[in-house]
């Protein structure tokens, strides 16, 4: 055997690399552009909540807490905290590596369109080339999937693993190596720990490998079993570590995470729409109020896996108590998910692109052309074997999962990747009937585009709500500490839904923090009417209520919310904090402890508490509840003034000097922190 040559070798992974490099470029511009964007600036939404994680998995908390998690993602924290233990901790490089992975995605897309279009002869070669070539730039100018690329949220990742255990599989069915079912699991496992419901995929590719493996080549039952149950052994060795995690950290052996059933109730109630949608007191937190209600109903605590069954049982009740209804709304979920509109869902797609993201209008190839195509290559291809089945398999899974929940353009872009082989050869063929003027083929071609095209592109389905991207936009700005940038956007937002209670709430907090209250008063006020008197809003309204010294407002309109709902923690904590203002410890504590009693863990609720066993002079229980607070919150300067306090009044001034200069160290402006430097002293 010669050696090959690197010349050689390099000539033959040209296209490989060629793919890479423009699509790695091609990124990178989508990076550039963005920069400045307050929304790439810092992290929002779901991406903050990962930022957060990663940053107590750097702390050392390997756990990530001690509750269960919520959000799909349960994988990407870890993957941003490994990123910035070895490069420091910093956005962009977070996006660069996402690019990367995105870049990676093409080649492996070329690779699979090889694989299922190629073949032994030179003829099949050069086809499955081609189609390779052709699939690879499809991705690579794919505008929405370059967006979700290089957005801080672990699809990019989730791409590149599903595509390579698909690789992987197809490997197998061709040459049958036990180690290709290896790769796999693994990818497969690692998909899994971005999107909860790949382990169903692994399940079904699976049965269909052991089907395919006993009747088409031979394989006794036990050896095909054992095919199968590989792979489905290496995803969960991947998935297990999470359970045994949430078992250990929060009593409660999850399998993933938590977020199943509100999802699921999303999708399936009264005023579904097929896409997310949730009431109004439900949208800034959606984990804490979807856990409030179902503890309400209950009139207990729940474990997360209680609660997620809870809105399972909400969501099934629905079904069946309207079947028809039920059945409707889930053919408008079936019409979305072929729609060529890509349904938002964290940032908006289209949002960035007309707000900077210039580049993201070059790459212009998107849902609109790519599943036309894809149905289209999908129908015509004749030479149908098992590793066309199987994507068939996946594609038709992952849609029945997509509209049994609800539609979203980043919850249907696992099936891209895989669709656009299909789409790249349709164009292959569509290309080679216009060489030969085979008109006849190229009606018969027509009579599958034209109304696959017409599916996708008939209807406009804009679910994008404008006031909720400047509400998003809003979070940004606040972030960067751009408080009249955030306002501007609220104000946006109110003249997009101008009864919106959570826009009035949000100027309520910013005049609250600049020292308005009479126009917090009022935005607090107005909020409170537009949601109907919802507890949430009763708690900020009674806050500024108090603080503008309308102790009996406050407390007339805490006792109101929390007839309606007991277990309102931020309505204990204010009712807590009104009663210290009153001078009646003895009614905080007690409502402070209700707060925690409910799962409320607020810096404010332990200060409340330590404050209000420091005035009834139970020394001791302040200290207990001051120590579980400062566990939980180490970097809140109130606690720490609590603490200056609680040393004060034991005579221990070296304490309180420590423990007030930690709190100068701190951001904030409490203002107990002039009082107590005046009495302590330089």
């Amino acid at each position: 055997m010669k050696p090959i040559s690197l010349t050689s070798g390099l000539k033959r992974r040209r296209w490989p690399i060629i793919l890479f490099t423009v699509a790695l470029g091609l990124r990178l511009g989508v990076i550039l552009t963005t920069l400045d964007q307050p929304l790439y600036t810092v992290n929002v939404a779901d991406a903050y909540t990962y930022e957060l994680l990663a940053d107590r998995i750097l702390d050392g908390d390997l756990g990530a807490g001690d509750e269960v998690f919520f959000h799909s993602s349960v994988g990407y924290p870890y993957i941003l905290a490994l990123i910035w233990a070895i490069f420091g901790k910093s956005l962009l490089i977070a996006r660069i590596f996402q690019a990367l992975a995105g870049a990676v995605s093409v080649v492996v897309v070329y690779a699979i369109a090889r694989r299922l279009f190629g073949g032994e002869g030179e003829r099949e070669k050069k086809r499955g080339e081609s189609v390779g070539i052709i699939a690879g730039t499809l991705l690579t100018l794919y505008g929405y999937i370059a967006f979700l690329e290089t957005d801080l949220l672990m699809t990019a990742y989730e791409l590149l693993f599903i595509g390579l255990a698909i690789l992987f599989m197809l490997r197998f069915l061709d040459e049958r190596r036990w180690r290709q079912l290896v790769g796999a699991g693994l990818f497969l496992g690692a998909a899994s720990l971005g999107r909860p419901n790949v382990w169903l995929v692994a399940v079904a590719l699976s049965l269909f490998t052991v089907i395919v493996l006993k009747r088409q080549f031979g394989w006794k039952p036990l050896k095909a079993l054992g095919a199968g149950a590989l792979v489905v052994a290496l995803t969960f060795a991947l998935i297990l570590p999470v359970t045994v995690r949430n078992a250990v950290a929060a009593d409660d052996p999850m399998l993933l995470s938590s977020n199943a059933g509100v999802n699921l109730w999303i999708g399936n109630n009264e005023n579904a729409t097929g896409y997310w949608g949730v009431p109004g007191d439900m949208r800034d937190r959606l984990f804490e109020a979807s856990r409030r209600r179902a503890e309400a109903a209950e009139g207990r605590l729940l474990k997360p896996s209680e609660v997620s069954a809870w809105w399972i049982g909400r969501a099934f009740d629905f079904i069946g108590e309207n079947p028809g209804k039920a059945l409707g709304l889930l053919g408008k979920k079936a019409l979305l998910f072929f729609n060529a509109y890509e349904m938002p869902n964290h940032l908006d797609y289209y949002f960035i692109r007309e707000r900077g993201g210039w580049t993201l209008w070059g790459l212009f190839v998107g849902f609109w052309l790519v599943m036309p195509l894809g149905l289209t290559g999908l129908v015509l291809w004749r030479s149908w074997e098992n590793k066309h089945r199987l994507i068939v398999v996946f594609g038709v899974l992952y849609f029945l999962m997509v509209v049994g929940l609800f539609v979203a353009g980043r919850y249907r872009a696992p099936v891209v990747p895989l669709l656009i082989p299909f789409a790249g050869w349709a164009l292959y063929d569509l290309w080679g009937k216009l060489r030969q003027k085979n008109w006849r083929a190229l009606g018969k071609t027509a009579l599958v585009l034209v109304p696959a095209a017409a599916l996708v592109n008939w209807g406009t389905w804009h679910t994008a709500e404008a006031a909720y991207n400047w509400g998003v936009l809003a979070e940004a700005e606040r972030r960067l500490g751009n408080t009249e940038g955030a306002e501007a956007a609220i104000l946006r937002a109110i003249e997009e839904e101008p009864d919106n209670p959570f826009f009035y709430n949000n100027l309520g907090i910013y005049a609250q923090e600049r020292g308005d209250l009479a126009e917090a008063e009022q935005l607090f006020s107005e909020a409170y009417e537009l949601s109907n008197h919802n507890p949430d809003n009763a708690a900020n309204l009674a806050q500024v209520l108090a603080q503008r010294g309308k102790t009996g407002e406050a407390v007339e309109i805490l006792e109101a919310a929390l007839a309606r709902d007991p277990r309102n923690t931020d309505c204990l904590t204010n009712l807590a904090a009104v009663y210290i203002q009153t001078g009646r410890p003895d009614l905080a504590v007690r409502y402070a402890e209700e707060s925690l009693r409910w799962g409320g863990s607020a810096p404010q609720t332990y200060g409340l508490l330590a404050y209000g066993y420091l005035s009834l002079g139970r020394t001791d229980r302040a200290s207990a509840y001051l120590e579980q607070g400062l566990t939980l919150h180490p970097e809140d300067q109130g606690l720490w003034l609590t603490r200056v306090q609680l040393h004060l009044s034991t005579g221990d001034f070296m304490g309180a000097r420590r423990a007030l200069e930690r709190a100068r160290s701190l951001p904030g402006n409490d203002p107990r922190l002039e009082l107590l430097s005046r009495e302590l002293g330089p």
